[in-house]
């Protein structure tokens, strides 16, 4: 399950904002999780629990990884850009428009 449920998201959310490049994610990473998902958004942050450990930057890259399936686009399309070694971090989601995220957000894994 890559999506606890579906996700009550407002157009006025401040996680997410359109760039040239892609769609910027702002994102809060509950590492040591029983499993990982897309949990919910609180406040301007999607909030991610992931199972690995925080250690030697296996954390980022399965989050890099959930992100990727979640929004169906290439691994190399997630780029983490801000927040290496911190739970808040900034991430871009190349070659997908703000609408397919929140669409996606939206309706979880159906």
């Amino acid at each position: 399950m890559i999506c606890e449920n579906r996700l009550e998201i407002q157009t006025t959310d401040h996680f997410l904002y359109e760039t040239p490049q892609g769609v910027m994610l702002n994102i809060k990473v509950f590492p040591n999780a029983a499993k990982s998902q897309i949990s919910d958004v609180q406040g301007d942050c999607l909030r991610i629990k992931i199972a690995s450990a925080p250690v030697k930057g296996k954390a980022n890259k399965e989050c890099m990884k959930l992100l990727a399936a979640f929004f169906g686009i290439k691994k190399s399309q997630v780029r983490l850009q801000r927040g290496e070694t911190s739970r808040l971090k900034q991430v871009l989601l190349e070659g997908i428009s703000r609408e397919e995220v929140l669409e996606r957000l939206e309706t979880g894994n159906d």
